[in-house]
């Protein structure tokens, strides 16, 4: 008996091994960044956008992939924005680069 208890014991310590070692590589959760700026380019066909935005001294550039499902407030899609229009674009990092959530135009051109 004391032989079947220890095999358990074995088994339960492996088994909460297995798990915590598929937990810690488990993918990480989607971390949504913000950036708000000026847009320089918009390309219907290949659905993107960038923009331009002031970091402290610096200026930073973001281009997104804007797939379908995107929400979108102050324009209906992707269509309706310009180089020009000042945006807060929310956007996650994938394999494929980076990709938009949503974009908020806040004045056009």
């Amino acid at each position: 008996m004391k032989s079947g208890r220890m095999w358990l014991g074995i088994w339960v310590v492996i088994g909460a091994t297995a798990l915590a070692t598929a937990v810690a590589v488990a993918a990480p959760a989607e971390q949504v960044r913000t950036v708000s700026g000026t847009v320089t380019a918009v390309t219907l066909p290949s659905k993107t956008i960038v923009v331009e935005a002031k970091v402290g001294n610096s200026t930073m550039t973001v281009g997104a992939e804007v797939p379908d499902g995107t929400s979108f407030k102050g324009a209906k899609s992707l269509a309706d924005i310009a180089a020009g229009d000042r945006v807060t674009l929310q956007y996650v990092r994938s394999e494929k680069g980076l990709i938009a959530k949503s974009i908020n135009r806040t004045s056009s051109k």
